[in-house]
């Protein structure tokens, strides 16, 4: 493959260093660092379109001055960027997940590429909408103490 040849180059880096639920250490933690290798392969692949996607944590993480450093080490690439957050519950999946999507066009084809982000879905599935071949359960009784709070 040449320079260049590649459509697509999709990806991300591990989220535990920007996510809520961790300790948001961010470029102080190694895992948070590997978006270094992402920009390596933008470099050396120059792909027409790439696709980073994280959680929303990392907009904000260290009051946005992390997310920028990543941009603007894409964009030292020669990629334009755009970005929004997507929760999965509005395209069809049955679970309430927000991430964080980058997309960046490669500079010398903007003018070519036109990208949009999709249009959410009016329907929003629930768990049994998915699951479908589940088999009826009474699931787990309530302890005696609970009946009396909730009866």
């Amino acid at each position: 493959m040449k320079k260049g040849d590649l459509d697509l180059l999709s990806g991300g880096a591990p989220c535990q260093s920007f996510s809520y639920a961790g300790k948001r250490l961010g470029l102080e933690d190694a895992r948070g660092t590997l978006f270094y290798h992402y920009a390596k392969f933008l470099e050396q692949l120059q792909p027409k379109m790439f696709l980073f996607e994280n959680v929303r944590g990392l907009l904000t993480h260290d009051k946005g001055r992390t997310y920028k450093t990543i941009l603007d080490i894409f964009k030292s690439t020669g990629y334009t960027i755009q970005k929004k957050v997507l929760n999965a519950w509005d395209y069809g999946v049955a679970q309430k997940r927000e991430r964080l999507i980058t997309i960046d066009i490669r500079n010398d084809l903007t003018n070519q590429i036109k990208f949009t982000f999709p249009t959410p879905h009016d329907y929003k599935p629930v768990l049994r909408d998915v699951l479908l071949d589940c088999p009826e359960s009474a699931g787990t009784p309530y302890s005696e103490y609970k009946r009396k709070i909730f009866g």
